[in-house]
């Protein structure tokens, strides 16, 4: 079972911005598998693929390209970046410019919506 990335983006209250740069065709209609949150430098190895990977950018590694990269390679169907007062308060424009290269579809998640909020919403779609 999967949702469609473009519903998950659809879902008003999580109120989750797309970066536009970062979509490739169809990327909207790639299957997200499940939510899942991770602020390993390398999460790659535990993932299955079709994951909605979310981070708050608390661990991000100095290679970006490399860390989207491994996202990509690993299956993944979109990164969501949290912005977080204590931690990041803007998204990272290298995190942004490594999206955009890799075609790694890039979502800004606020910091009034938690992740949890986000899980929850895919779980109750699939």
């Amino acid at each position: 079972m999967n949702v469609p990335l473009r519903d998950v983006l659809g879902n008003r209250e999580l109120a989750l911005d797309v970066v536009p740069e970062t979509l490739r065709p169809g990327a909207l209609d790639a299957p997200v598998h499940w939510a899942h949150v991770s602020e390993l430098q390398d999460p790659a190895p535990y993932l299955l693929g079709g994951e909605l990977i979310l981070t708050a950018g608390v661990n991000l590694p100095e290679q970006l390209d490399r860390y989207v990269r491994g996202l990509r390679d690993a299956g993944v169907t979109a990164l969501g970046f949290g912005l977080t007062p204590t931690v990041h308060e803007t998204l990272p424009e290298p995190l942004r410019r490594a999206c955009a290269r890799r075609g790694l579809p890039l979502l800004v998640v606020p910091a009034r919506t938690p992740f949890l909020a986000v899980n929850r919403a895919v779980s109750v779609a699939l």
